[in-house]
């Protein structure tokens, strides 16, 4: 590994892997509280990202009030720091730990078998 990455301007992000690394053994639930605490961290520190993204949203949606706006950045923020937790299960996580929050349904149409739409005139498959 490059020697700059342990420069002391990347100890933040190095700090935010260790905390994503060791919630990837949380149960779940707290995982996501956790996720959403960090969503408010990242909305207090990145006060630009902020309002951007509220001029995003009055600019998307100026029918909806300013607190209605407002309420949907905090939930973006939200859900922003609950996918950086997530992430990290992707990477940790154990494939049994995976299975356990997924539930699939349909599965049985994608194992039907599919009639074959017909060819157009001139296919090159005819």
């Amino acid at each position: 590994m490059r020697r700059a990455f342990f420069n002391p301007h990347y100890w933040p992000i190095w700090f935010l892997l260790g905390i994503v690394r060791l919630a990837v053994h949380l149960p779940y639930s707290l995982q996501l509280s956790l996720g959403r605490g960090l969503g408010a961290l990242l909305r207090l520190t990145a006060r630009r990202r902020w309002r951007i993204t509220l001029v995003n949203l009055e600019r998307c949606f100026p029918e909806l009030d300013a607190q209605a706006r407002e309420r949907l950045a905090r939930r973006h923020f939200d859900s922003l720091g609950m996918a950086f937790i997530e992430i990290g299960m992707c990477w940790w996580a154990s494939a049994e730990r995976l299975k356990g929050l997924a539930h699939i349904e349909g599965v049985e149409n994608l194992n039907a078998p599919q009639p074959r739409a017909p060819l157009r005139p001139g296919h090159p498959a005819q």
